[in-house]
């Protein structure tokens, strides 16, 4: 994607700001690059999330996830990597050191964070939100519905959609970010005054999860929807998470 200067410049400032290099990943990690790379090809964590090329631009997962770009980025571009990764690459590494193989940690990753999955939705009391608020609790959904979503959300975190989207990714955030946000939303379409402590509540609750997102995908994206609309619904004002 090509972006005028100014964009540009806010979303370079933004990758030095929130994301992280590959060799500082591998460094947090105490890892050696190559093993790194071993660990985010089996699935142990998600690689890159933010990509610019000079002949092709800026590339995101999140693009490739919603299909308005290549699913790799160009080959030779600057890459970002998402700091939360280093979580799961550590308890990847903890796996490795029981004789597990690469593909065996990424399994144990996906099988631990499902398992949470199962467990935190019945912690949180508003988890049903997750589902798009159709049940008004979460103890009518069957095991194999809590499994596929479960699925479905480690899957999005692992193309590195929630990289975009998450500070910190584990099954607790997974489930208040979703959840949050569809509360939000089904409250902020018909907003009254009476709702409006409530809905600002929900934000305030939602945006230390979040990531701001690129100037260019904050819009349309989970903050611009429900945390930027909101506010300015509310008349409280606005967010500016970019400096350039």
């Amino acid at each position: 994607m090509e972006l005028d200067q100014r964009t540009h410049a806010a979303t370079q400032s933004y990758m030095h700001r929130w994301f992280t290099s590959k060799f500082h990943l591998a460094d947090m990690c105490g890892l050696a690059m190559q093993d790194m790379d071993d660990l985010i090809l089996a699935g142990c964590a998600p690689g890159v999330i933010y990509s610019f090329h000079e002949q092709h631009g800026w590339w995101s997962a999140l693009s490739a996830a919603t299909g308005k770009a290549p699913q790799s980025p160009p080959v030779g571009g600057d890459n970002w990597y998402s700091p939360g990764a280093r979580w799961w690459l550590r308890r990847a590494m903890l796996a490795q050191r029981t004789g597990m193989t690469h593909q065996q940690a990424a399994c144990h990753n996906k099988q631990y964070f499902c398992s949470d999955f199962s467990i935190q939705l019945y912690q949180i009391p508003y988890a049903h939100y997750l589902f798009g608020d159709r049940l008004g609790s979460i103890h009518g959904l069957s095991k194999e519905a809590i499994a596929q979503k479960a699925g479905e959300e480690w899957h999005d975190w692992i193309s590195g959609a929630f990289a975009v989207c998450l500070i910190h990714f584990s099954a607790e955030t997974c489930i208040r970010k979703g959840a949050l946000s569809h509360w939000i939303k089904s409250m902020a379409e018909n907003i009254h005054q009476e709702d409006a402590t409530a809905i600002f509540n929900l934000v305030e609750e939602l945006a230390p999860l979040m990531m701001p997102f690129t100037p260019w995908e904050r819009p349309a994206g989970t903050p611009g929807l429900t945390i930027d609309a909101p506010l300015m619904q509310l008349g409280l004002g606005a967010e500016y998470p970019f400096t350039v």
